[in-house]
């Protein structure tokens, strides 16, 4: 988590990383504004990043929402998109990869 810590880190961007889907909603919930993008994993315990990406957006729509998988289909995708997740990117790739992702996103608006 620290490498990835330091590896996405930008000016003015705070990275937060907590270490549940649960915990990672309840810190959003008590501060929407201070977010600029959400990323998660598709497939977690708990919580599917799915249902993660569609309360996040309930508490503030349009936020930019990233979601990872091992394996994405054509079907996975449009389901991630129909949650509201702007992108939906395979793994494995490396932090730098994510980087790029979130760089687009948050460019993006």
């Amino acid at each position: 988590v620290v490498l990835s810590r330091r590896a996405l880190s930008r000016p003015g961007l705070r990275l937060g990383a907590p270490s549940d889907p649960a915990a990672a909603l309840e810190a959003f919930r008590a501060a929407p504004p201070a977010y600029d993008a959400v990323g998660s994993d598709r497939w977690m315990p708990g919580m599917p990043g799915l249902e993660l990406a569609r309360r996040v957006l309930e508490a503030r729509p349009g936020i930019a929402v990233i979601l990872t998988s091992g394996y994405v289909s054509e079907e996975d995708e449009g389901s991630a998109l129909a949650a509201g997740a702007r992108a939906l990117v395979p793994k494995p790739l490396t932090v730098e990869e994510l980087g790029r992702a979130l760089d687009s996103l948050l460019r993006q608006g």
